[in-house]
Parts: C-alpha cells; structure tokens; sequence
C-alpha cells in the first residue's frame, strides 16, 4: 500500500469555507484537551486532576466522533 503524506500548505487553494470551518472546530477541539493536559501536568489539587481526566476522556470522545462524521460525508476518504 502506498501512502500519501500532505502537509498544510499542499492543501492551499483546494480548501472551501466549509472545509475550513470544520478545520477550525476541530482545532478548537484539539486546543480545549491541551487545555486538560496543561492541568493534568501542573495541578496537585486531586480533584482537578479528576476533574480535568474526566473532561479530556470526554473531549477525545467528542474529536473522534467529529472526525468520523466529516471523514463519513467524503466517500473517497477511507478511515
């Protein structure tokens, strides 16, 4: 099987406002579980701790079911 390796800026022009929408969601996703990690990593207080595994354990649930619903509407997408 042969892969195929993109980086941003191949993406440059083939993007429409939707596609960018649904980057910028996504990213905003991503930054609220650095978010949890960053209080994961620094707080000592345990029920922050749990407080914020909790939320990061939901937040990559929400990403991968974000993910597979816009991977799901491309059919030449194959996840």
């Amino acid at each position: 099987m042969n892969k195929i390796v993109l980086h941003a800026t191949d993406l440059d022009g083939y993007l429409n406002e939707d596609d960018k929408k649904k980057i910028a969601k996504a990213n905003k996703m991503y930054e609220q579980s650095l978010g949890y990690c960053q209080i994961l990593d620094n707080a000592s207080d345990v029920i922050k701790r749990e407080t914020a595994c909790k939320e990061l354990v939901e937040n990559a649930g929400e990403i991968g079911d974000y993910l597979k619903e816009v991977t799901s509407e491309i059919k030449r997408i194959h996840v």
